[in-house]
């Protein structure tokens, strides 16, 4: 990378590292028996939905992208989504959108009872403050990025 430097003008600056953290979409739901449930897939990378039953410890395939349709499970044709329709109480458990390397892209803990009264009662997407070398990395990061732009701005003039 070419900054501004002190006597010639322009310096050179070699990038050590830079670090990445990416987490997953966390949500709670809650329906009611009979209503439907939209799964958010986030991006087209998103290949596979996995569902594990509120009493199970096991992880079930539930659909597949390429995967048709079922009266019950519908791909929306141009949204990221899929329905989960006319939920039942066997349909309570966590439900985690995987991209093709086994990553959780989001995950779906969702409640069926008659007496639901918010179809969303808490969403996040963790991301919690950066401590040590990763804040040291992230302000890094942010300074490179700067530089980098500041840098092609100040090319572009001459």
């Amino acid at each position: 990378m070419v900054v501004d430097g002190q006597r010639d003008g322009k310096t050179r600056v070699f990038i050590q590292s830079v670090k990445l953290s990416v987490f997953d979409h966390k949500s709670l739901e809650s329906r009611g028996p009979g209503e439907d449930l939209v799964l958010d897939l986030y991006t087209r990378h998103s290949v596979r939905v996995v569902f594990q039953g509120r009493d199970s410890s096991e992880w079930a395939d539930l659909w597949m992208r390429g995967d048709e349709d079922s009266p019950r499970l519908q791909k929306h044709p141009l949204n990221e989504q899929l329905a989960i329709t006319k939920l039942t109480s066997a349909d309570e458990g966590t439900y985690k959108v995987l991209d093709a390397a086994g990553l959780a892209v989001s995950t779906v803990q969702l409640a069926v009872n008659e007496k639901h009264t918010a179809r969303k009662s808490y969403q996040s997407q963790e991301n919690p403050a950066p401590t040590g070398e990763t804040a040291k990395s992230s302000c890094s990061a942010l300074l490179v990025s700067s530089l980098l732009v500041t840098g092609f701005q100040i090319l572009h003039l001459f």
